[in-house]
């Protein structure tokens, strides 16, 4: 049972009200392959939607960022009002305004998942992550049914950018970085058997001189690398030693200043690819060439095509490395349908980019689980591989040891020439601005909501070219 680790099993789409085009959807990689199925749980996901099954890869838990629910659709008992303040109170029947949350099982084997969540506040023209937050859940409790034993415990308050985790290289404990907006600092949490620890600060790279936009940050799949996606500005991409927690060899990669940047990312499962991705394209880096930021390429661009007519555009937003190798994106509007790269681990059109390939029962928004890698195991040979817990062949991969070069203070980095791209034309600074931010999306979509129209200073027709289409479910009848 230790070694099966299928926490991200099932996956979770889709509107709340039951009727034609709405309702729920389960994505099950327990099958191949893997099996899309609608049901009537009537929770509205919105842009947040976390879910966490057992080490076999049975359901137990899911969230939308305003409650914690049991596998049968109950709110679990304690599982009320995550992320409170005035957000919650606004959307409470409808959504939450959040990045995916995530779950990690206690490295003490007893059950209990640690769950991170970020809560959100509105600023102008977008949403900023406000809280990291975790919330811990005893599965123990109620027949199987699980308790909230702790809610809302406060990690990291500020303007934050968008948290991740990685195995530790003894393959049992976690470690969890968070960020604050445009500050240098890297703060980073250890889940161990005693519970969370840290923050353990690293202060490494130069000063950002511009405000940072919070894309996704992630770590590789086998923990080697850490990348700080600041959209606003640059790349950031560092070695990662899972023993000391260090982070070391940074490299800035500058975005084209005339070109919209990339929002989300993911690396290939070999981590040979980094593919980046916005609304309107997937671009990628083949990191295996030492010269990698000359071989950006694009692998797909938006085609236009509707899921299921118009206006429900299929586009690229958040993408998530599933457990089947193929890497999934949701859309940046109501859609039926994900987009998926097939064969990631091939380089250019062989990874075989389909756009609106996957087809959802009901209507979902931006939501895509997200999840860290559950089945990396130990540093092989490492000064931390003591432990013996998990290793290669009960379903884990490892990596070989080797020393990072890192420091506590450490201002060092090598300036790589920037991404390339074509110019933006006909963009102004504002559109520029808007459209650099992912959460002004769900600014925007919120506005929509609310008001019934855009906000006023959302450039409508440049960001429909650039397959930002921002639509409303159709309404029941």
């Amino acid at each position: 049972m230790l070694f099966a680790q299928k926490h991200d099993y099932n996956w979770i789409f889709g509107y709340g009200p039951t009727a034609p085009g709405f309702g729920n959807s389960i994505l099950d990689f327990n099958y191949s392959p893997p099996q899309i199925s609608g049901i009537d749980w009537e929770v509205n996901f919105g842009s947040c939607g976390g879910s966490c099954s057992d080490s076999t890869g049975n359901l137990m838990f899911f969230t939308n960022g305003l409650r914690i629910y049991n596998r049968l659709n109950d709110v679990m008992e304690g599982g009320d009002t995550i992320n409170p303040g005035p957000i919650w109170n606004s959307q409470q029947n409808d959504a939450y305004p959040s990045y995916s949350p995530f779950a990690l099982p206690s490295p003490s084997g007893d059950s209990v998942y640690y769950l991170f969540h970020t809560g959100t506040a509105l600023g102008i023209g977008e949403v900023f992550l406000e809280y990291l937050y975790y919330s811990i859940i005893d599965m123990k409790c109620n027949n199987g049914l699980g308790k909230v034993l702790e809610k809302n415990v406060v990690l990291m308050e500020g303007d934050l950018m968008r948290p991740a985790s990685v195995k530790h290289g003894n393959g049992r404990d976690w470690w969890i970085m968070g960020l604050q907006e445009s500050d240098t600092k890297h703060y980073l949490f250890l889940l161990s058997k005693d519970g969370i620890s840290g923050p353990f600060v690293q202060d490494i790279g130069p000063p950002f001189d511009t405000i940072e936009y919070a894309g996704k940050s992630l770590f590789s799949e086998d923990g080697s690398l850490y990348l700080r996606h600041d959209t606003n500005k640059a790349l950031r991409l560092y070695d990662f030693d899972r023993c000391t927690g260090q982070l070391s060899n940074l490299r800035i990669i500058p975005h084209n200043p005339d070109e919209y940047p990339s929002w989300d990312a993911a690396f290939s499962p070999d981590d040979r690819f980094l593919y980046l991705n916005r609304p309107g394209w997937v671009r990628t880096f083949d990191l295996s060439e030492m010269g990698f930021q000359q071989t950006y390429d694009t692998l797909a661009t938006w085609e236009l095509n509707f899921c299921p007519s118009y206006p429900f555009t299929s586009s690229y937003l958040f993408c998530q490395l599933g457990p089947d190798g193929k890497i999934y994106y949701s859309n940046a509007g109501s859609t039926q349908c994900l987009n998926i790269i097939n064969k990631p681990t091939l380089p250019g059109t062989a990874a075989d980019c389909e756009e609106a390939g996957f087809i959802l029962p009901g209507f979902n928004y931006f939501t895509l689980n997200q999840f860290p890698n559950y089945r990396l195991g130990e540093w092989d040979d490492s000064p931390c591989d003591t432990i013996n817990f998990q290793k290669p062949g009960d379903g884990f991969f490892a990596n070989e040891y080797s020393p990072g070069q890192s420091s506590q203070v450490d201002r060092s980095y090598t300036l790589l020439p920037p991404i390339p791209g074509s110019p933006c034309k006909g963009c102004t600074e504002r559109d520029l601005e808007i459209l650099k931010n992912p959460m002004s999306l769900v600014h925007a979509q919120l506005v929509l909501r609310t008001t019934g129209r855009l906000p006023d200073d959302w450039p409508k027709q440049q960001a429909e070219r650039d397959g930002i289409y921002l639509a409303e479910p159709p309404q029941k009848e």
